[in-house]
């Protein structure tokens, strides 16, 4: 009887562990499953992102060019004309001959010379008076300078200018450079196609920027080309831009540096100043290959388990269940928590969270106490913000807000990480920027912040920022040390007349 007690037991003990085996195995699968396709979709979410901002601040880029140049164009003007004021009284041929020496560049200077009082024109290779532009001091169309002068010298009457379709080229080959120069994780890429027929077509656009087909520049394109699956992305790519302005779409392409072909995820979005197209892609193999490697290791994780359960079903058959719970709370959470850190920002205006800054803030001490260079501890606040809300409303001061984060961060490195730390109060997290630097780039934020007013219900708000700085110190107990400091400095800034950065030493 004892015997056969043994024999039900093992049998039942056997029963057991092949059932629980067979449910583990079938649940661990399931598992498995859901969290692969959760953590497959936050991926590509977190990869879409990558992508649509990366053309953003590529085209924020172009932005920056473009206002540089004309700057630069403005200054060249000035230089000229002082050039030519500098000429001695005397001789009228001279000078006309001075004239044209100065502007000799045609690619760049547009000039004409000419008598206002005998009506002669002296100087004009580019046919402008024959247009009648400008043939009086207020007349003429100026729209296609990027900058120009009328100014009086001697009794004669000088026009010169630089055309904006020079200042464009310029840009244009500066970006071209910049995007040449560029390298992204995963063979990604950012390229420009610059479109000459919006109604598509055969030769609708042109390829202008293309790091992996560098070769094909300056070729045509086609909206009826296809892809290995058949697809028109071109196509694609233009419905989307015309109908949205952007556009996420996939099609098949070739990798970087190499013959293979593979679907790519694409974000595309139109400058219309320069009709470009400006898109980057990623190859959906690289991302989820990652994914498949970790499938693989929990497979094989998996099998061992399931042979150690077998082997020791009765320690264990009592609290599997509570371990497999364990196990998918764990799995779960983790998968949470990364995409939280990962998408943690503050809806209102892009910027990283305080909960972030917390975080990022006390991993930059910790470093720091091992021996890493500290950050520079950037905080910052909207000058009379309390009065923009109450003359304007709050419609106005969340305008403000937006606009002072697009402005800062057109003017920090993309390493550096900007936070909102509440209200109108942000903090700038810059890595590796040393003390002797950190004031100068404060400056120069206060003074682009300050260039631009905000515009809401036809008023115009000027905006001023105040600055403090500080760097983390040797007897600091944790990070909230230097940021007293940075607050210390921002009130001097504040006491100080606003509109101003100062550092603490």
């Amino acid at each position: 009887m004892k015997s056969k007690y043994r024999l039900l037991s093992a049998l039942m003990i056997l029963l057991s562990c092949s059932a629980a085996a067979f449910f583990f195995s079938a649940f661990d699968r399931q598992i498995e499953t859901v969290y692969g396709d959760n953590t497959r979709d936050a991926i590509f979410e977190i990869k879409k992102t990558f992508l649509q901002h990366t053309v953003q601040n590529q085209i924020a880029r172009i932005d920056a060019a473009r206002q540089r140049h004309a700057g630069l164009a403005i200054a060249r003007l000035e230089e000229k004309s002082a050039l030519l004021e500098t000429f001695p009284s005397g001789n009228r041929e001279e000078f006309i001959a001075f004239f044209r020496e100065c502007f000799r560049d045609g690619t760049v200077w547009t000039a004409a010379l000419w008598d206002p009082a005998a009506g002669a024109v002296l100087h004009d290779p580019k046919g402008l008076l024959r247009k009648g532009f400008p043939g009086t001091p207020d007349g003429g169309e100026f729209r296609d300078f990027s900058a120009w002068k009328i100014v009086d010298f001697r009794g004669l009457r000088a026009f010169f200018g630089i055309s904006r379709a020079a200042a464009d080229e310029a840009v244009k080959k500066e970006i071209a450079s910049e995007i040449h120069a560029s390298r992204f994780p995963f063979d990604s890429y950012i390229w420009v196609n610059e479109v000459v027929n919006f109604d598509g077509g055969l030769n609708y656009a042109i390829r202008r920027v293309h790091p992996n087909l560098r070769d094909t520049e300056g070729a045509f394109l086609s909206t009826e080309t296809r892809d290995v699956k058949g697809n028109r992305p071109y196509l694609t790519e233009l419905e989307g831009v015309k109908k949205d302005g952007r556009i996420f779409f996939t099609y098949f392409f070739k990798r970087k540096d190499s013959e293979e072909i593979s679907e790519k995820l694409t974000y595309a979005e139109l400058y219309r100043d320069y009709n470009w197209i400006v898109a980057m892609g990623i190859h959906l193999d690289d991302i989820f290959a990652s994914i498949g490697e970790a499938n693989e290791e929990s497979g094989t994780t998996s099998g061992r388990l399931i042979v150690l359960f077998l082997l020791l079903m009765v320690a264990l058959l009592g609290i599997s269940d509570l371990i497999l719970l364990f196990l998918e709370g764990k799995v779960h959470g983790e998968s949470r928590k990364g995409l939280e850190d990962e998408l943690n920002r503050d809806p209102l205006t892009g910027a990283f969270s305080r909960r972030a800054g917390e975080t990022e803030m006390a991993r930059a001490f910790h470093s720091f106490t091992k021996g890493a260079l500290p950050p520079a501890i950037v905080l910052f606040d909207i000058d009379r913000f309390k009065e923009v809300n109450d003359t304007f409303g709050h419609d106005a001061g969340d305008a403000v807000l937006k606009e002072v984060v697009r402005t800062v961060l057109r003017n920090v490195r993309t390493t550096d990480r900007l936070f909102r730390w509440g209200g109108d109060e942000f903090l700038l997290v810059a890595e590796g920027l040393k003390a002797e630097n950190a004031l100068p780039v404060a400056e120069n934020i206060v003074k682009r912040v300050s260039e631009h007013a905000v515009s809401v219900g036809g008023h115009s708000i000027p905006v001023t920022i105040s600055v403090g700085i500080a760097f983390f110190r040797d007897g600091d107990r944790g990070y909230e040390d230097a940021l007293k400091r940075a607050d210390r400095a921002l009130y001097r800034s504040k006491s100080g007349g606003r509109n101003q950065a100062n550092m603490e030493e």
